[in-house]
């Protein structure tokens, strides 16, 4: 539109004794249609910057939750194991106490899976009931085929 009106001008300015009064309007307009060009591609860029800062935004905010839920449980899970590890680490006879820990941690039907009866049995010293008890805390622990204090 710019380029167009400033030809007309060029075009108007050539008639005699009125051709530059006449060509001045024309080359006004086309500075105000360059104005507006510029005004419109600044418009462009700041939208364009505003979308890309709100997609960040809208991005962000549910991977950081999710994020920060998975950090704090699988901390709680280094925490646990780590102090199952140094319960291995120091105590003798740790078995019956890993086996106490199955049974008030693990949930009732991973229990009677690894240890049919697992409390009647466990009260009773069941050796065996013992030692499967406390195979599943180390699992649920992530500490399978850890080294234990032998019984």
């Amino acid at each position: 539109m710019s380029s167009n009106l400033r030809q007309a001008g060029d075009t108007v300015s050539g008639i005699p004794l009125v051709g530059d009064r006449v060509r001045d309007p024309f080359d006004r307009a086309g500075g105000a249609g360059a104005t507006l060009r510029d005004a419109g591609l600044t418009q462009i860029d700041a939208v364009e910057t505003v979308a890309t800062g709100l997609s960040i935004i809208v991005a962000a905010v549910p991977i950081s939750i999710v994020m920060l839920v998975w950090l704090r449980s699988r901390l709680r899970f280094v925490r646990r194991a780590k102090e199952v590890a140094e319960l291995l680490a120091t105590s003798p006879n740790v078995e019956d106490l890993l086996a106490l820990r199955a049974l008030t941690l693990r949930r009732p039907t991973d229990v009677i899976a690894a240890c049919p009866d697992a409390a009647g049995r466990w009260r009773a010293g069941d050796v065996t009931a013992i030692r499967e008890l406390a195979e599943l805390e180390l699992r649920a622990v992530g500490l399978t085929g850890a080294q234990r204090s032998p019984t």
